[in-house]
């Protein structure tokens, strides 16, 4: 595992309850939260990768601008309950944020090529946008067979284009195995 991780995600609980049950010890659940800096929004996030590297960057496809106080102090609880390894529950809130497709930007802006950049999203159109970054990509709901259907099926790559030989994606257990261990 990476031993500096920055995660773009303005639902960590949801992400991590992603993850397959042998990844969500306490002891592994308090070593992944220990190792990662999380990021709920794109401002916070721009700021934290212009100061800080790290081993691996980890990004939602769709999330906020800016997140709401009372949806940061929520996040932040589960966090820290997460650094002693207790996977709570957190009652869900209303997502009254305003939350865009927003990693290719991020990604283009504030990341480059040569950093480890992985997409961890459950965005059907995410999907389509990490293969035409050639970015490797996981699926927190969908499977491989999924995956590999949205990029065939898909409008938007050019079916010349479509070689999955030679792109990286998976499911929640792949990135699990792959990221996390």
């Amino acid at each position: 595992m990476a031993q500096k991780i920055f995660w773009l995600e303005d639902n960590p609980d949801f992400a991590i309850n992603c993850l397959p049950n042998e990844f969500k010890t306490p002891q592994k659940l308090a070593d992944l939260a220990q190792k990662t800096i999380f990021s709920y929004d794109y401002k916070e996030a721009k700021g934290i990768v212009f100061a800080k590297s790290f081993d691996l960057y980890i990004l939602d496809a769709d999330f906020p601008d800016v997140i709401k106080p009372r949806r940061r102090s929520r996040n932040d609880l589960y966090l820290d309950a997460l650094k002693k390894g207790k996977d709570i529950y957190i009652t869900p809130l209303l997502l009254d944020d305003q939350v865009y497709d927003n990693f290719v930007g991020f990604y283009t802006e504030c990341l480059s090529p040569v950093m480890d950049v992985v997409v961890f999203s459950s965005s059907e159109p995410a999907a389509e946008r990490a293969f035409s970054l050639k970015l490797p990509f996981y699926s927190k709901r969908h499977s491989r067979d999924d995956i590999e259907s949205f990029i065939k099926k898909s409008k938007t790559i050019d079916p010349d284009q479509r070689n999955l030989a030679d792109w990286e994606f998976g499911d929640a257990e792949d990135f699990a195995r792959k990221y996390l261990t």
